[in-house]
């Protein structure tokens, strides 16, 4: 009777899991179908001319598929079983899907992407492929090597190159930061919440980390594979081999193998690389002397490799003026002091004006980013309790290593705070947005194994984290990119602005100086001629030089300059200033007056780059031989 009994429970269990998994498939198959239409959808749609929001410009069918593939991919990840194949296919989705709208400049067929500092490092890239600067002479030459042999193996620019090494990044940031959560957490469920939260990449914040070529953010997207390679070398015992009579593992050569990258990637953030290993080195030696029972003191010691990459840091980057100015800068700050806040105050009243606020661009873009402190915080000070130490011994030690780590980083974030008025704090919490993203997973992790402990209504649970990432996946991927939702335009560089600045700058009269409108065309000047700061006012004089707003806005330029000027701007000047700050730094009056005001007259234009030529009221005669011609 026992047997008849169980027989139909089994059928039933048997039955309802062949309907799940056929469920499962057909939610695969549709949300793949969708991925492929928003692709195509969005290759089909390719950027014609500069776009102020990249996420207004992309076709809506792409958003439709995009949204219905990870929300099937969710779903599929976290109600078939942990071992079912299905899963890794779910968990595919859902990674590619939102992989795609980070490589919507590719797909889109952006020419560059990176208005500002990017424009500098591709000329930068220029000067190595030339070879017109050596690597070995360079503070940071990781992403641009790597970006010229991309361009050499594959044949395409080296504007398109940067935008595939930036996305190659991000694939790695998002996959070690599930490895290094399943490392730690150890759970069923750990690799997914792993992959989930890097898919969040909350270290973009849009001030000073970006996603776009910049070394620093580069570098922030290189730490997970660090800490990665450390923990795993920590706390993974293997057989050493011998090198020089030195016992030598595989997993102590990628790891220094790891720390020289990281150092050639940008040399800054291995500075917060060597204060987390500083901390985890002063940590185990503590344990050692005082608490040599604790399972701390039986990991393997990091003193090697923390010796390794001071000395390594110490031989290459003082090598270079922008190391010294660097520490000068911060030393005069703090000998005299600095004013700290400016820049902040002033976007503080730029958004004000434009009818919005800090607490507002605030929540869009650190909303998420406090979730993920606040779970940081809760599973720090759980450990500190000794919480974990029992079920998760070797995860729980981990934990107390970044815990002690945040200390450092955290005074250095407040020196930088007080002592400077720049962003480069933001580069600092971009770095600790890294660590807080892990730390906030393997509490999700370990919370969520607990409370399936505990409870028969596992459904519910997940349920609800399907809930909680389909509310944060969106909300994080509106912020990827910069765009007005976050008061800030698309930093698309179109192929057009770049032939309109070029041409400029060939047919220039030397003897005119240039100035922009909101900035100077430096940066163009770095793209194209490569980046020779010492000299570039002699390439193009005026290369800094900005459009006073006041002039600009009651249309007397030829007033306020005592000699010729270029005046310089692009499409996306024009679109930025009169369509997202709604001419609140320079009114469409003043563009309108370029065209209309006597003695200002247009020397070039392709559509996207215009130049003017100012001859002042106080000029009695004309230069001739000024214009700029195709």
């Amino acid at each position: 009777m026992s047997f008849i009994t169980r027989t139909p429970r089994a059928q039933g269990t048997i039955e309802a899991s062949s309907t799940q998994t056929r469920a499962s498939k057909l939610a695969l198959a549709v949300g793949f179908v969708a991925f492929w239409v928003a692709v195509i959808a969005a290759y089909n749609a390719p950027a014609t001319a500069y776009e102020l929001s990249i996420y207004a410009a992309t076709p809506d069918q792409f958003w439709a598929g995009i949204a219905t593939a990870v929300v099937l991919g969710l779903l599929v990840a976290w109600f078939v079983a942990p071992e079912n194949s299905l899963r890794s296919l779910a968990i595919a989705l859902v990674v590619g899907s939102i992989l795609a709208v980070a490589a919507l400049p590719i797909i889109r067929g952006y020419f560059f992407l990176g208005a500002g500092d990017s424009l500098t490092h591709l000329g930068w890239m220029k000067d190595i492929a030339t070879g017109v600067l050596n690597p070995l002479d360079f503070l940071y030459p990781g992403i641009h090597t790597s970006t010229v042999f991309i361009e050499r193996v594959t044949g395409m620019s080296l504007e398109r190159a940067t935008q595939f090494l930036v996305l190659a990044y991000l694939l790695v940031y998002v996959t070690f930061v599930g490895l290094t959560v399943q490392l730690i957490a150890k759970t069923k469920y750990a690799l997914l919440f792993g992959l989930l939260s890097g898919l969040l990449v909350l270290p973009i914040n849009n001030i000073s980390v970006h996603l776009m070529a910049h070394p620093s953010t580069e570098g922030i997207f290189f730490l997970p594979l660090v800490l990665y390679a450390t923990f795993r070398y920590l706390t993974k015992p293997a057989k050493p081999f011998r090198i020089w009579r030195l016992p030598i593992t595989p997993s102590a050569i990628v790891l220094a193998l790891v720390l020289t990258a990281i150092l050639l990637i940008h040399p800054q953030v291995t500075g917060n690389v060597i204060l987390i290993f500083g901390s985890i080195s002063f940590m185990q030696l503590a344990f050692r002397q005082l608490r040599s029972e604790h399972p701390l003191s039986q990991h393997r010691a990091l003193f090697g490799h923390t010796i390794y990459l001071i000395t390594i840091f110490l031989l290459w980057a003082p090598r270079n003026p922008r190391t010294t100015n660097t520490i000068d800068t911060l030393t005069n700050a703090i000998l005299y002091g600095a004013s700290s806040g400016s820049a902040i105050a002033q976007r503080g009243s730029t958004l004000t004006e434009l009818g919005g606020s800090l607490p507002e661009l605030f929540f869009k873009l650190f909303l998420i980013s406090l979730v993920f402190g606040i779970l940081s915080a809760m599973i720090m000070l759980l450990s500190l309790g000794r919480k974990f130490a029992g079920e998760y011994p070797v995860g729980d030690a981990i934990v107390k290593y970044i815990t002690l780590s945040m200390v450092p980083l955290f005074g250095m974030f407040l020196l930088f705070s007080i002592l400077q008025g720049s962003t480069q704090r933001f580069r600092y919490i971009g770095f600790v947005m890294v660590l807080l993203t892990i730390l906030g997973a393997v509490m999700l992790s370990w919370g969520f194994d607990w409370l399936s402990q505990r409870t028969t209504g596992t459904r519910v649970l997940r349920a609800g984290v399907v809930i909680a990432f389909v509310f944060m996946l969106p909300l994080s991927t509106m912020t990827i990119f910069s765009s007005p939702f976050i008061y800030q335009p698309t930093q698309q560089v179109t192929e057009a602005t770049f032939n309109g600045y070029e041409t400029a700058f060939e047919y220039q009269d030397p003897s005119i100086p240039f100035t922009g409108i909101h900035s100077g065309p430096s940066r163009y000047v770095h793209a194209i001629y490569g980046s020779p700061f010492t000299n570039e006012e002699e390439i193009v004089p005026g290369a800094k030089a900005e459009v006073p707003n006041a002039g600009f806005a009651v249309g007397n330029l030829t007033t306020y300059y005592s000699s010729d000027r270029y005046i310089i701007y692009s499409d996306s000047t024009e679109q930025r200033e009169l369509d997202l700050y709604e001419g609140l730094r320079y009114p469409a009056a003043g563009f309108a007056a370029l065209e209309t005001t006597p003695r200002i007259d247009q020397v070039h234009s392709n559509g996207e780059v215009r130049v003017y030529l100012l001859h002042p009221n106080t000029a009695p005669n004309v230069t001739e031989n000024s214009t700029v011609t195709t």
